[in-house]
């Protein structure tokens, strides 16, 4: 984090204030000049403030300096992580978490509208790993289930009762964060094309190529264990899922035994199944990851989101 930020986290809105007084501010900043330290460290030291609150408020004050970017109409950005020897404090934070929390905040409405498809379209839930590591609100739930049902946005608009404004700002979330993609009824209509047989493999390909790949990983980690770790998590979501892929199994390589072709094909013509295929798939992967997450930690998990994303898109 930046060193621009050494009592960042001594502000009115943290509280610090009420756990140190001015005369003991100024005794720390004496001391820390005096030795060439931050303030932070001093005043941790010498035990005028808790450790952990510290960190956080650092962190939190760190966020809103971070989040006053999101509004901004116009800017070139990137991630250039550090390692913990290059920063002044060092902490783990979920990058697409942060970027959610950024946007949520966002009070820029026309930047967000402008980035909204036309009314007639509708959307597809992506196929993406990261969906479900993310800590979605109740209200950005609803808002997915009613994108899921494939409804354009001018009917999301009417029969979400969330407010327009609300609306928007998870739409455009979820926008910018590759978790929904325009679909264009207006051009489908248009075109003699329906949903094809390739296109269905190609999408349980995907997702069949990102199983054998869990799996693979957290074999190399526990060894043979591995596949009743993953079978267990598929068990405890079939509930959740459609009936007909309710009916999937784990083969020995860590792919996906699927319901026959045939019967997946015929139902993949109905634009309700293919939302809820997509959005059942996603499951699938998410409980898998959440499975590495509880067996192996954190760390390997954000390594095997990482892998997953470079994966299965062609």
């Amino acid at each position: 984090m930046a060193n621009s930020l050494p009592l960042a986290s001594l502000n009115p809105v943290s509280g610090a204030e009420r756990e140190i007084n001015s005369e003991r501010l100024e005794l720390a900043i004496a001391e820390a000049r005096e030795k060439g330290l931050p303030v932070l460290r001093s005043l941790i030291e010498t035990g005028q403030i808790n450790p952990e609150k510290a960190l956080n408020w650092y962190i939190q004050t760190w966020k809103e300096w971070f989040f006053g970017f999101f509004d901004l109409a116009e800017g070139d950005y990137s991630f250039e992580p550090l390692s913990p020897d290059e920063a002044s404090i060092y902490a783990e934070l979920f990058t697409p978490e942060i970027i959610l929390e950024g946007l949520r905040r966002m009070k820029n409405f026309d930047l967000m509208v402008s980035y909204l498809p036309a009314e007639k379209e509708s959307f597809q839930v992506s196929l993406s790993p990261s969906l479900g590591l993310l800590s979605l609100s109740a209200t950005e739930k609803y808002l997915l289930r009613l994108i899921s049902a494939g409804n354009t946005l001018a009917e999301i608009y009417e029969h979400c009762h969330l407010g327009r404004q609300e609306c928007q700002r998870a739409l455009f979330a979820f926008l910018t964060m590759d978790i929904i993609t325009p679909v264009s009824n207006f051009s489908s209509a248009r075109s003699s094309e329906t949903p094809t047989w390739k296109q269905l493999d190609k999408i349980l390909a995907s997702f069949n190529e990102k199983c054998a790949f869990i799996f693979r990983f957290i074999s190399k980690e526990i060894g043979p264990v591995a596949w009743h770790v993953l079978q267990k998590s598929i068990e405890d979501i079939k509930p959740c899922l459609h009936p007909i892929l309710a009916q999937i199994s784990l083969q020995e390589d860590g792919r996906m035994q699927l319901p026959p072709m045939e019967k997946l094909a015929w139902l993949f013509l109905q634009k309700n199944f293919r939302q809820a295929l997509i959005r059942d798939l996603n499951e699938i992967l998410m409980t898998e990851i959440l499975a590495v997450k509880r067996t192996l930690g954190s760390a390997f998990e954000a390594s095997l989101v990482e892998s997953l994303e470079k994966i299965g898109e062609g």
